[in-house]
């Protein structure tokens, strides 16, 4: 039978694509006999087009049509750069520019190397001369091989390319060398045809990469061997690193493809492990619950320092970085000294954690951190120089020598040891020895978590755990938007069902859009109800009354004694996830996963049994600027300790198959959770067609709101203490606005009235409708806050290899001399931190001083009065028409005039103008405490009460930031 017959009659989709150098497999889980069957056919098809591929060279050395040097490319340069050569119109990146100037002056070339294992170069079979070495030119690689020993992750070396995200992640790899040899699909055996096969996986299919073993090489010259321009081994014999370098940056399409990123998607990648990142400090974009805070009993970081230990031991891949302070120096470049050895926005793999025994009966926590740079080393406490580090070296030795860890052998391992790959049983040694330059270093846990803000990690559940995944998309009908849209309930809605109380991993995924014209990824998130029954065949997402007081904890204090008592519903989707507070496990419970603009969301809980409902939703509801609406596909995994859940639709995932003994098939059926023998109830929602109907008009008005430059400042003078609003009045105030007559039809009013009436009561507060564009304005700050991602361009480097000489040949009149060159402090005014409604009170009290005020604009700069609210472009855009409609043009002083009396002042601008910003804000808070429109609740009065006026005298000659009471 055809192979591609067999492979579609076991549920696997196959696609060949760059000529059949790259080869797409979807398997769709298969688990126990049938999943081993499935494998076994997939390889055998990947060897048949391989061989294919091999015996179309006529006994010549294979030549990558799709990437490097070929007809159509001759240089290879859309390989090394996204657009080739071809500088696009608004001008190209740093790398391109390099890259051009380095072909041109034939700097960089494409190079094979010699294999040591060959009695005769592989070369020496090919006739065609452009591939060719000259007997006697050096080449980068004499004995090369694709391991020279078992790989370690102080073999991997980063290059002049910005992707330490991605080698980060290889050298994490590296510790488990069986999951590394995956990577190579029948690893070396092709190589004598100069061919190698890289396995990857992205949105959850697995994608194996044909490629040639030519190399980016430079710094050569006639006499002299170069190296490779891109990421290499520290032994110059040794290959794994620069092929899997080269085969994903031909996955996404360039090696430029690879600029910045973030580990935790590129330890996905290489494994097909599910991914994780944790924001560890306050601020930082995704932030959630404090990862290091203590349970009762506990230290601070005790937690943390247990996931770690769990994560090692289950052979969980792990890495962290740097990000600068959100509200500090915006403009710290990619690699920038963060301090000590330590650098930003570059990505460091964690290899192994670990506790050391010191005098007295006392431990050290201790991590180990590895820098790809393969230099550049943490300079403080138990450093390589450090006097902790020489004094229990000796004890080092002891702990760290050997990463052990307990681990089973999922299909693919089995399948690589069924063909006695020897490489992946022997057993791992990680060098400790103590070497300044090699990249790899010792921190105090303690230091760890005091320097870096995220963590990554590809985690490996332990073998008794299972999977299920089901997939999704997000289209007209289903995209609901966030849970501030009365069209949230609307987005897709999975069935999840736990039998007992269990140990669950959720994450959703969405397309990982690298390397392709596609738009970029977007906000998202997912949350976790309760579903109740309704006449016994349906459901309904509805949370109970009176549950549990910690979970009404993320809620105003003032709501929660109504909500534990029952008096008040709790809305739609609860703060804490329900089933997660469990008394003695989780006292508090775990908060819903915030939206983020990430690729994976995920979170981390104990749960009871009940039947839950899981509902992935975008942020962005729809495109501002082309008014349509987004759509998208994701991923949801569930994995679990025990097989006593089930997910509707999901299917087992192949990733976390455990066989410990491949030829022994288990008889009978797997025991994984699947689908219930009886259908999945239905969830009944009403109004969706409505709730739909109302979101888009809305959309609709917000889109036209914004081209006609109506903000929430206008707004909000139209509507002031306008109270309740019937049909006639909203009509005639929105006309009033600036919007026209077939804008606002009988037909539009009444549905966008019918919407913000929720009391049925047919009237609205002029609040919900000012509500509507405050939030229009915080989708568009969510938007925009984007994670930092590693390396985004490469700055030469801040240490070089090498030793510096200096030879002094004479001198005269020497003097030793110290120099210290001093600094004048810097006065800084950061942006102050208000919630949404009150930036944009704030912002209206600004403009409306202003504009009341003139004169102000001629002694104010534009940059400090945009630096107030620096992530709000339409309060930059009204602060600029009113410099422009107000500010006059300094005039030239006369030298020959009378000069001007010096009058002393009381006040600054800057003072004077803080005051009357001030007093407009009191006057609004003493307002808002009388109005019947919107009574303060009990937060505002408490913010309102503690606010006091701007003191300057804060401002201590030693320190540079100004710091408000």
């Amino acid at each position: 039978m055809d192979l591609e017959k067999e492979l579609n009659e076991h549920g696997v989709n196959v696609v060949c694509s760059k000529m059949d150098t790259i080869i797409s497999v979807r398997i769709h889980g298969a688990t126990g006999k049938r999943l081993v069957e499935t494998l076994q056919l997939v390889d055998n098809f990947v060897a048949s087009k391989v061989a294919k591929l091999a015996k179309s060279c006529e006994g010549k050395i294979y030549f990558d049509p799709c990437f490097g040097p070929n007809d159509a490319d001759s240089t290879g340069m859309l390989a090394l750069c996204k657009n080739g050569d071809v500088i696009p119109s608004k001008g190209g990146s740093q790398h391109q520019a390099k890259i051009i100037k380095m072909v041109k002056e034939d700097k960089l070339k494409w190079q094979r190397p010699n294999y040591a294992s060959e009695a005769k170069d592989v070369l020496d079979e090919s006739e065609d001369s452009d591939s060719r070495a000259a007997p006697d030119d050096p080449v980068f690689c004499e004995q090369g091989q694709l391991f020279t020993k078992s790989a370690s992750s102080g073999d991997v070396i980063q290059g002049n390319l910005g992707d330490c995200w991605f080698l980060g992640a290889i050298s994490v790899l590296a510790t488990r060398m069986q999951l590394l040899i995956q990577v190579f699909w029948r690893e070396d055996q092709y190589k004598q045809h100069g061919m190698f096969v890289c396995r990857f996986m992205k949105d959850f299919v697995w994608h194996y990469v044909v490629l040639d073993d030519r190399i980016p090489v430079f710094g050569y010259t006639n006499n002299r061997a170069g190296k490779p321009f891109f990421a290499r081994c520290s032994d110059p014999n040794e290959l794994w690193v620069p092929l899997i370098e080269k085969a994903y940056a031909k996955l996404h399409g360039s090696y430029e493809a690879l600029i910045g990123g973030y580990i935790d998607v590129a330890l996905s990648d290489l494994t097909g492990l599910c991914s994780e990142q944790i924001i560890l400090k306050p601020d930082y974009a995704g932030y959630g619950d404090d990862p290091f805070a203590p349970k009762p009993g506990e230290q601070a970081g005790d937690g943390f320092w247990k996931r770690l230990l769990t994560y090692k031991r289950n052979g969980t891949l792990m890495g962290c970085s740097i990000q600068p302070d959100p509200k500090g120096n915006k403009n710290i470049v990619a690699e920038g000294s963060a301090g000590q050895g330590l650098y930003y926005k570059h990505a460091y793999g964690l290899v192994d954690v670990g506790e050391i025994q010191l005098e007295g009966n006392k431990t050290q926590r201790l991590v180990k951190v590895r820098n790809p740079w393969g230099m550049g080393e943490w300079t403080g406490p138990w450093s390589d120089q450090s006097d902790e580090r020489e004094k229990y070296d000796a004890e080092i030795h002891r702990v760290f020598k050997t990463v052990t860890r307990q681990l089973g052998a999922n299909v693919f391992t089995s399948m690589q040891l069924k063909r006695n790959v020897n490489l992946a049983t022997e057993p791992q040694e990680e060098v400790t020895d103590v070497n300044q330059n090699d990249g790899t270093f010792f921190m105090s846990f303690d230091d760890w978590k005091a320097r870096y803000t995220h963590f990554f990690a590809g985690i490996d559940f332990a073998d008794e755990w299972c999977g299920l995944r089901v997939e999704g998309k997000w289209d007209e009908t289903s995209n609901g938007g966030n849970t501030t849209k009365s069209t949230w309930i609307n987005n897709p809605r999975y069935q999840l069902l736990v039998k007992e109380r269990c140990h669950l991993y959720m994450s959703m995924s969405q397309h990982d859009p690298r390397g392709s014209a596609e738009s970029g990824i977007f906000p998202i998130g997912f949350h976790i109800c309760t579903l109740q029954e309704v006449n016994g065949n349906k459901f309904e997402v509805k949370e109970p009354p009176k549950k549990a007081a910690p979970y009404y904890r993320l809620y105003q204090k003032a709501s929660q004694p109504g909500l534990c008592n029952g008096t008040l519903l709790e809305p739609l989707p609860p703060g804490v996830i329900p089933g997660s507070v469990i008394p003695g496990i989780d006292d508090d419970g775990v908060p819903q996963p915030s939206y983020t603009l990430k690729q994976a969301v995920t979170v981390d809980l104990v749960i009871e049994p009940g039947n839950y409902c899981i509902i992935p939703s975008m942020y962005m509801r729809t495109n501002k600027d082309t008014g349509k609406t987004n759509m998208g596909r994701f991923w949801i995994s569930v994995y679990g300790q025990r097989p006593v859940f089930h997910l509707e639709g999901g299917q087992p995932i192949v990733e976390e198959e455990e066989m410990t003994d491949f030829l022994s098939i288990p008889r009978g059926p797997p025991v994984v959770p699947g689908v219930l023998s009886h259908a999945f109830k239905e969830i009944v929602v009403p109004g969706e067609a409505q709730h739909r109907q109302f979101e888009n008009l809305k959309d609709e008005m917000l889109a036209q709101a914004r081209a006609k430059g109506i903000g929430y400042r206008e707004a909000k003078r139209e509507f002031a203490n306008a109270g309740a609003l019937r049909k006639t009045d909203f009509k005639r105030r929105m006309m009033n606005l600036g919007f026209k007559m077939d804008e606002m039809s009988d037909e539009k009013v009444l549905i966008l009235f019918n919407g913000m009436d929720k009391d049925k009561s047919n009237t609205i507060q002029a609040e919900e409708l000012l509500e509507c564009f405050m939030l229009d304005i915080e989708e568009d700050r969510i938007a925009s806050v984007v994670p930092e991602r590693e390396d985004e361009e490469v700055p030469e480097k801040v240490n070089q290899e090498g030793i510096l000489e200096v030879h002094v040949v004479g001198g005269k009149d020497l003097a030793s001399a110290e120099i210290k060159q001093h600094t004048l402090p810097l006065l800084t005014l950061p942006s102050l931190s208000f919630s949404a409604k009150e930036a944009l009170q704030h912002g209206t009290c600004v403009l409306d001083v202003l504009e009341d005020n003139p004169a102000l604009l001629q002694d104010l700069h534009v940059a400090f009065l945009q630096a107030l609210h620096p992530t709000d472009a339409v309060f930059h855009k009204r602060i600029q028409e009113l410099v422009t409609k107000y500010k006059q043009p300094k005039q030239k002083a006369n030298p020959r005039g009378p000069k001007k009396k010096l009058i002393r002042h009381d006040t600054t601008p800057v003072q004077q103008f803080f005051v009357l910003v001030q007093s407009r804000l009191d006057m609004l808070a003493a307002a808002a405490g009388s109005n019947s429109l919107a009574s303060p609740t009990t937060k505002e009065k408490q913010v309102s009460e503690s606010r006091k006026p701007f003191n300057w005298a804060v401002i201590d000659s030693t320190d540079s930031t100004v710091r408000y009471p």
